[in-house]
């Protein structure tokens, strides 16, 4: 991955990226582990689990613990996710503007379970922006920092990984992001981030970091600067999402009002239609199930 070409595909990590929602679950996660008597604090667990699937939070848990969790503890805490969610979660700030802007096919891959995805996203009104592309740590034998999550990504939505660039807030899932051969900006603008993090995304092999949404545009435009194409074929077999012309791949982005110059509103990716054909748009509660996983 030699040289800055053009991506091809813009992979987003969820929670801490597109929605501010770490803050929430660690401080639900907390109360919880305090509770069976592995006292904790919101911080604590962001230090230990941030970009972390359920699966590994709760084995790293019982290892610490030295015993297991009680039966029904990823039960209680999805219903108690769900509840600070509804109350709580908002989308990051400037991602709505900034995702209305892009033009690169893009997609979802998170540490969360695919109930998860669909209600964090659907909370914050940006599920038309990414569904039916969600992809989560459960459809892989391993989770983040293994490679496997965004290579399943970048296969079906066929883009060579070299050719992919992953936005992402923790360590594990730059690591991740890096292990499958693909760059990877740092995102440093959630509210679980404190001084220091940058350096450690950095560390991890971010490429660069940023802690406002609104400078994802300008960044986007550094990585196409060299001029790069993209590669005439693509192996037989994959499919080719669906995309827009390449007319759109040379707009120049305007990041200081953080949307692409001269695109009209209209023609932005911002509503979409499911397979079904149903208009997504706004804070649809109703795609939130009754449990949500943690991370």
């Amino acid at each position: 991955m030699d040289g800055r070409c053009t991506p091809e595909l813009l992979i987003f990590d969820c929670d801490g990226v597109l929605v501010d929602s770490e803050p929430i679950a660690s401080r639900v996660l907390a109360e919880a582990l305090t509770e069976i008597g592995f006292p904790m604090t919101a911080q604590q667990a962001i230090d230990r689990y941030t970009g972390l699937s359920l699966s590994t939070v709760l084995a790293l848990v019982a290892a610490d613990l030295g015993r297991d969790l009680p039966a029904d503890f990823a039960v209680r805490l999805g219903e108690r996710d769900r509840a600070a969610f509804l109350a709580e979660l908002r989308p990051v700030a400037g991602v709505v503007d900034v995702l209305r802007s892009l033009p690169w096919p893009r997609c979802v891959a998170s540490s969360g379970s695919l109930d998860k995805i669909r209600c964090n996203l659907g909370l914050t009104g940006l599920l038309a922006f990414f569904e039916p592309y969600l992809f989560s740590s459960g459809m892989v034998p391993r989770g983040k920092p293994a490679p496997d999550l965004f290579l399943l990504a970048a296969d079906r939505m066929g883009a060579p990984p070299a050719r992919c660039l992953v936005i992402e807030d923790s360590e594990a899932g730059v690591q991740a992001a890096r292990a499958a051969g693909m760059r990877v900006l740092g995102f440093c603008g959630g509210g679980h981030t404190r001084p220091g993090t940058a350096d450690k995304l950095l560390a991890a092999g971010a490429g660069a970091v940023f802690s406002h949404m609104l400078a994802l545009p300008a960044l986007l435009a550094e990585q196409g600067a060299s001029g790069c194409g993209f590669p005439s074929g693509r192996p037989a077999g994959r499919r080719r999402p669906p995309r827009f012309s390449d007319w759109w791949y040379r707009r120049l982005f305007d990041a200081s009002r953080g949307r692409a110059a001269g695109i009209p509103a209209a023609a932005t990716p911002g509503r979409e239609r499911s397979a079904t054909g149903q208009l997504l748009a706004g804070r649809d509660r109703r795609r939130c199930p009754g449990r949500v996983g943690y991370a």
